[in-house]
């Protein structure tokens, strides 16, 4: 078994002005080159899908050919495969068989639900009422959120950044 070994970074600190400078734009032509390779290999990878892709589409044709007809002929004969209350059937070459697929519910517009089961009580099991606290109500009165339990107002923050100039291509 082959230990992997963590590479730790040597952390580095310009020591003038001029360094920051030209480490600022080192960066810069590192992030354009980073982006070009990632480039560059978005390209390949797209490539090789495109050389496979006829062979694919294919391949999935047939095998949906297939087991269309092998689908109609099973249901034409489900009482010769099928013996008692059996749902599938173990074949030398496979298994076929039929699933009992569950109830779904398929949302074709959530607002016009909601407002019919509003306006109808008796349906009104049918919806979720979910508290949710107002985040923006409780940054804009401090102090009094402040006393609410299990309510923590985290301090402003200042979050250094480094943005090199140049062509970001």
């Amino acid at each position: 078994m082959v230990k992997k070994t963590k590479k730790t970074l040597v952390p580095w600190v310009a020591g003038t002005k001029e360094e920051m400078l030209a480490a600022i734009s080192q960066m810069g032509q590192l992030q354009r080159d980073l982006t070009r390779v990632k480039l560059e290999m978005d390209e390949k990878i797209a490539a090789i899908k495109d050389a496979f892709q006829s062979d694919i589409n294919e391949k999935e044709q047939a095998i949906e050919q297939l087991f269309h007809g092998i689908g109609v002929w099973c249901e034409t004969h489900r009482n010769e495969l099928l013996t008692g209350d059996a749902k599938s059937v173990d074949l030398v070459v496979g298994t076929v068989g039929w699933r009992q697929c569950p109830p779904s519910v398929k949302v074709t517009s959530l607002e016009k639900a909601i407002t019919f089961i509003k306006a109808n009580n008796e349906l009104s099991h049918f919806l979720n009422f979910t508290p949710e606290l107002k985040k923006q109500a409780l940054l804009a009165d401090i102090v009094n959120a402040k006393k609410v339990p299990g309510i923590k107002i985290g301090l402003s923050s200042e979050v250094f950044s480094v943005e090199p100039a140049g062509d970001n291509t």
